[in-house]
């Protein structure tokens, strides 16, 4: 880790939420390496529980609080417990997501659908409805909203994701106007294909991860350290400018 005095989050209190793996995991280490004593949100208690101790074997300090965005009352305790531990909010990553079933629009199921409104746009919601009375007490917060390429271009057979990141950054656009002023800054990353689980539906559907790097101008899939140095950057005074639906991170895949 860095030497104390050059660690932009020393003592900052910053959730992640599906920090289990990919993005989340990569973000979470990014801000124990800052600093940051990080609260790993994650369904999967044994992929949240290994980046605790990967953490702490970096001389982070971390806590592993067993979380399912979907549902309120599990998003009332990961707060309540980042509370219990920290007694602040500083940072809030809602990152956990779902890709969803690959299929046409009517074929999708009411059960399909709802899956991915509830963990992408509602949980995403609820843990900001439940984070934000902190920071508002605070007068100083920082959200970043982890939406996706599928805001700038078209996706066939991903409605449902592409609706759910789409309502995302609309969110994101009011909550930042609505709380800018309480010292609260709501920001959004928009990322192209990441190297992570998820993906691998889509590197299915276009053939082999080749062809879904080629739908990207720098003709590949970003690696997620680089994201979570992106979105540490977010959360930085140096980006303390930048509000709203912000950075795209996608590889220049829109402009194909």
């Amino acid at each position: 880790m860095s030497e104390a005095g050059s660690r932009r989050f020393e003592g900052r209190a910053a959730i992640v939420t599906g920090a289990g793996t990919g993005v989340g995991r990569a973000t979470a280490l990014a801000f124990a390496r800052e600093g940051a004593r990080v609260v790993v949100a994650n369904r999967r208690s044994d992929a949240g529980q290994a980046v605790v101790a990967e953490i702490e074997a970096l001389g982070g300090e971390a806590l592993y609080v067993q979380t399912d965005v979907s549902r309120r009352e599990s998003v009332q305790g990961l707060i309540e417990a980042a509370l219990a531990r920290y007694d602040r909010i500083d940072i809030l990553i809602n990152n956990a997501g779902v890709l969803g079933q690959m299929a046409l629009t009517a074929d999708v199921t009411e059960e399909q659908w709802d899956e991915v409104m509830d963990i992408n746009l509602k949980g995403a919601w609820m843990c900001m409805k439940y984070a934000i009375p902190a920071m508002v007490r605070q007068r100083r917060g920082i959200i970043v909203n982890v939406a996706s390429s599928a805001n700038l271009r078209t996706y066939p057979y991903l409605s449902a994701y592409s609706a759910s990141k789409a309502g995302m950054l609309a969110m994101t656009r009011v909550a930042a106007a609505e709380y800018a002023k309480a010292g609260i800054l709501v920001k959004s990353l928009c990322l192209g294909a990441v190297r992570t689980p998820m993906i691998e539906p889509g590197v299915k559907y276009a053939g082999n991860e080749a062809a879904v790097a080629s739908m990207h101008l720098v003709d590949r899939i970003a690696e997620p350290e680089e994201v979570g140095e992106a979105i540490v950057w977010l959360c930085s005074d140096q980006a303390s400018f930048v509000i709203g639906p912000a950075l795209a991170m996608t590889g220049g895949t829109e402009l194909m």
